[in-house]
């Protein structure tokens, strides 16, 4: 499902031993394990082709040559144009290219160019473009640091860090001198209070920290923060940095956290609980809080071998009691299995569905998973684990029923009680008089729908009118339909008062209803002080670690991990 990847300029003997040869111009690199081994049809680019790794090596011209050789589809910053058309042309006449490899290439350079629109000229304004090109950066930074952060122990069970009178937490930011967003939130959530501890403090700050800590804390929280990307002198950590988190370790209940580069783990590979974050950023440091307070799971596996404890591949989870031992490894019945994929060639054979994701957890371990099919037919976008479903009416049970059900609980709501009690706004109308228990249960007398689009679409043409809907977000447009579709703002007005004045039918008797559950969305928002989505993922999905369940997700995902579902 990837568009297209980039060839670093790397010499790796495992793929191709040839003398000075990166992996970019490597025809055993890009053809034969990516596009042959791998099944890699997206478009490939080279790294950029001036660079010294691969331009002294090679004269201008031939390092473009060498780069389709190899199976390249587009040459980065070539330098030298006239000399790589002359070069590849002679390439062809030695018969190291084709045409037919050529054309194949500006097709598919020209399919990509097609799909993003480029076929059709259109002006870009240039105002706000920077945020416009960056508008899915955070959400794209926030799936990665859900995916990533890896949890690799967990002994003392800690996660999630319970709070309770008893409890005393300190929160030891190592790297730090002042505050960071992390120590504020532990300050904030936790009632932790900060130490500091730089990298050129020495052993004798070591033990005096660890003495003050002792006498007081029953709980450490250690965050090592601000380290070096690069291996060079142990990434910056220093032997007195090190010393103390290990020491504090074995003589402390305590937490490690590394917001940085995973290698950096194998200083601490004895640790009892120990979390790898990757990023010192505070998308990467908000999600760690929600991992230690139990509302997000930590997901991730190491990419890398640190140490013989932590190999490629290691990562629990650990949420609500379910532990995921990411070894690969299925306690199931291989026959069992045969029966689950057997349903799911079935499923996709038959067109009940064109794909999906199975989950199977067994004795408080997932031990299945696996994706079937593709997200739609005709684009054959293979289905990943990670892939976003709409649960369309599903959303009744799981977001509004669960919601009432609280405030029940809570005794906010009374289910005797009628919809003008809870929503002033219906008063005068003959919707003022319905019990909320009629509402729960389809049978107010409400209609079943009621068409709205109808009035804002062209009957002949059954295209938009365009007195109702706009192609660009702007004052009076804000209702994002697609991302080159907005409805005006005052038509959700026009929405309820339609509803308002529909007639009622059928009182008493179950009609299924959309109407129903709008009005119950609204006495939630309206006894909570929040919004319905933000109202059931603070009390419902955060705390369950359910971090893909949401409302319009193209908010918080990319779009290409959120399936299709209907065909509009």
């Amino acid at each position: 499902g990837v568009g297209s990847v980039m060839i670093a300029h790397l010499y790796i003997p495992a793929i191709d031993n040839t003398a000075n040869l990166a992996t970019s111009l490597s025809y055993n690199n890009v053809t034969k394990l990516l596009r042959d081994e791998m099944d890699y049809q997206g478009i490939s680019f080279t790294d950029a082709l001036e660079m010294e790794a691969v331009a002294k090596y090679f004269p201008k011209g031939e390092v473009s040559a060498r780069s389709l050789i190899a199976g390249n589809d587009i040459l980065c910053l070539p330098g030298d144009i006239e000399g790589s058309i002359l070069e590849i042309k002679k390439a062809i006449r030695r018969r190291d290219l084709t045409w037919p490899e050529i054309d194949a290439r500006v097709r598919k350079v020209l399919r990509a160019k097609y799909r993003a629109g480029l076929n059709e000229f259109t002006l870009i304004s240039t105002e706000n473009i920077v945020a416009d090109l960056n508008k899915y950066t955070n959400g794209i930074r926030q799936m990665i640091a859900d995916h990533a952060i890896t949890l690799l122990s967990n002994n003392d069970g800690v996660l999630p860090l319970m709070k309770n009178e008893d409890s005393k937490i300190a929160y030891v930011g190592v790297g730090l001198s002042e505050d960071n967003f992390f120590s504020g939130k532990m300050k904030s959530l936790f009632n932790a209070d900060i130490y500091f501890f730089n990298y050129k403090q020495d052993l004798s700050r070591v033990n005096s920290l660890i003495q003050s800590l002792q006498k007081t804390y029953t709980e450490v929280i250690v965050g090592v923060h601000q380290y070096s990307r690069r291996p060079a002198s142990n990434f910056g950590l220093s032997a007195s940095a090190v010393q103390l988190v290990n020491t504090l370790s074995k003589q402390m209940r305590t937490t490690v956290l590394l917001f940085g580069n995973p290698y950096a783990a194998a200083n601490f590979c004895d640790l009892s609980n120990l979390l790898v974050c990757y990023e010192d950023d505070e998308i990467t440091q908000q999600t760690a809080i929600e991992i230690l307070s139990g509302s997000k799971t930590p997901r991730g596996v190491l990419p890398v071998t640190v140490c013989e404890k932590f190999q490629y591949g290691t990562g629990l989870i650990v949420n609500q009691g379910l532990v995921e031992e990411q070894t690969h490894e299925s306690s199931l019945n291989p026959d069992k299995i045969a029966e689950i994929e057997s349903l799911l060639d079935e499923v996709t054979l038959e067109g009940a569905a064109p794909g999906g994701v199975v989950l199977v957890a067994k004795d408080g371990k997932i031990v299945y998973e696996k994706a079937f099919g593709v997200i739609d037919v005709e684009s054959g976008e293979p289905v990943t684990t990670d892939v976003i479903y709409d649960l369309a009416s599903v959303t009744k049970i799981s977001a509004t029923t669960l919601s009432i059900m609280k405030l029940y609980e809570e005794g906010k709501i009374d289910l005797k009680k009628k919809l003008v009690d809870y929503l002033p706004w219906v008063k005068g109308t003959n919707k003022a008089n319905l019990v909320i228990e009629d509402l729960l249960m389809h049978q107010a007398g409400l209609k079943a729908w009621i068409p709205f689009y109808k009035e804002t679409i062209d009957p002949q043409t059954q295209q938009p009118i365009g007195a109702y809907y706009s192609n660009i977000e702007e004052e009076d447009f804000t209702v994002r339909v697609t991302d080159q579709l907005y409805m005006r703002k005052d038509w959700v007005d026009t929405i309820y008062k339609r509803i308002l004045s529909s007639e009622l039918e059928n009182r008493g008797k179950y009609v299924y209803s959309d109407l129903d559950f709008i009005f119950l969305g609204r006495i939630v928002e309206e006894i909570s002080g929040m919004s319905l989505a933000e109202y059931v993922n603070v009390h419902f999905y955060e705390p369950l670690g359910m971090t893909s369940t949401c409302f319009l997700p193209y908010k918080h995902f990319p779009l290409n991990k959120i399936a299709p579902t209907e065909n509009e």
